[in-house]
């Protein structure tokens, strides 16, 4: 079988045109190929970062976090109406403490909160309200005489009831209600 010159062109321009063809797969499916794994890489990064921020503190975590917290209660000074609650944070890898004392005296009574991080010492909230009978108004509408907290956000760190310290608080120790 003989071909023409101008069969000849024609057929060296498909070839040439199916190599290109060839080539611009495999370019495309290479191409392809890098970017699954690229996403597959980034996703692998965001499922470790999301299981580090919901990760369950361990039993042997919370263990050692409530024996650092008692000594640093112990250690502390506060009255023996006064109590405390650790809450390890995994995301933080901190130990927290919430100390809660009550003093009750003729004039009024006094109520504070603080929380710490138990092994560094740390203050990193301190709520006070402060009651005085006399001056006849309802625990309610008495204002905390301190009411602050170290953010993490830069957000203001000053509150105005109890209820906003523990809010405030969550960032760091999730149960200070209890």
């Amino acid at each position: 079988m003989h071909l023409t010159r101008s069969q000849r062109i024609g057929v060296g321009i498909s070839i040439t045109l199916i190599l290109l063809l060839i080539a611009i797969l495999g370019f495309a499916k290479v191409s392809t190929q890098r970017r699954i794994n690229d996403l597959q890489r980034q996703v692998a990064e965001l499922t470790l970062k999301v299981q580090a921020q919901d990760r369950i503190p361990s039993i042997e975590e919370q263990a050692t976090c409530a024996k650092q917290a008692e000594l640093f209660f112990k250690d502390s000074g506060y009255s023996n109406q006064a109590d405390y609650a650790s809450h390890f944070n995994p995301k933080l890898n901190k130990c927290f403490i919430v100390i809660r004392d009550r003093k009750y005296k003729k004039t009024g009574m006094t109520f504070s909160k603080q929380v710490f991080d138990a092994y560094e010492q740390k203050n990193y909230g301190n709520y006070l309200w402060i009651q005085q009978y006399k001056n006849g108004k309802k625990y309610w509408e008495v204002p905390p005489v301190e009411c602050e907290v170290v953010k993490s956000d830069g957000t203001p760190p000053y509150c105005h009831s109890e209820d906003e310290f523990d809010e405030m608080m969550a960032q760091y120790y999730m149960d200070v209600k209890n």
